[in-house]
């Protein structure tokens, strides 16, 4: 090369180091001595400022996509149906009526309450295409009294499951409906009230207070007798009984999260409450 350096041949050989571990050894090329220490001067000058500026487009570009779920995806969600391809929104219909129950946490950690069975797991969030794929999942396997139910909880469950789960767009339809319909044009339906009613009882109604509770649990809007069982974020029943005012005591609960399910007439409503 003599005196005049191939800056191109620099560049490639800048670029191919760069995938190695840097070192500060010189570049040998053919040419005189002084090439030689030119080339290693700009190959290690170039090097750094490649790696700073490298390190410069990371910061800025996680910056720019490293977005929170919205805030509106943690909460209690109500499984009311699913989407097909070609036949649209199809609502769950079972007797005795009931809607399984999922809750999502800010953390992306989900736990789910059917008929007779409970799941747990963990969402993972991509910002770039606003959609969750689960990375955890795990359910139990229990046989309901009533085969619709047990037929309903495969089906919740179904659409949470590892390894067929497909990455959901997330979609709100309104402030309480929730739609997470894959690329292929199927997907479930949530609610944050029930889809399915009883009676004069109206699930959208019944309500658990203080929640926050120390302890006693109130319940309104429920006027008759009914039982009730309360479980841990574990899928495991912790007490149950039965009530005839309204009033549940839970004091000897530790703090925590747990469901309240509670069995009124020929329905069954779950709903979250938090022990202080």
């Amino acid at each position: 090369m003599g005196d005049q350096l191939d800056l191109g041949q620099i560049e490639r050989t800048r670029i191919l180091i760069l995938l190695k571990p840097y070192t500060t050894g010189s570049i040998v090329l053919s040419g005189c001595c002084n090439s030689k220490i030119n080339v290693t001067l700009r190959y290690n000058c170039l090097t750094m400022k490649s790696i700073r500026f490298i390190l410069l487009f990371c910061l800025l570009s996680f910056g720019v996509y490293a977005q929170d779920p919205p805030s509106e995806l943690f909460n209690s969600w109500y499984y009311i149906g699913s989407e097909g391809d070609l036949v649209g929104f199809t609502p769950i219909s079972v007797q005795p009526p009931f809607n399984p129950l999922l809750v999502i946490q800010s953390d992306l950690s989900f736990q789910g309450t059917g008929a007779c069975n409970t799941c747990s797991g963990i969402f993972e969030f991509d910002p770039v295409e606003n959609t969750l794929e689960v990375i955890q999942f795990q359910r139990t396997f229990n046989q309901c009294q009533y085969q619709s139910h047990t037929d309903l909880d495969n089906d919740f469950f179904s659409w949470l499951e590892l390894p067929d789960f497909q990455p959901y767009p997330i979609q709100f339809l309104s402030n309480t409906k929730l739609e997470l319909v894959s690329f292929n044009g199927f997907g479930p339906h949530y609610s944050t009230t029930p889809w399915l009613s009883a009676g004069d009882t109206h699930l959208e109604d019944i309500k658990v207070y203080p929640n926050p509770v120390e302890h006693i649990l109130m319940i309104r809007s429920i006027n008759v007798e009914f039982n009730y069982e309360i479980y841990d974020v574990n899928g495991r029943m912790v007490t149950s009984g039965k009530s005839t005012n309204s009033g549940i005591e839970v004091g000897k609960l530790d703090s925590g999260t747990y469901f309240i399910k509670l069995f009124i007439e020929d329905l069954t409503h779950t709903i979250r409450f938090i022990k202080k």
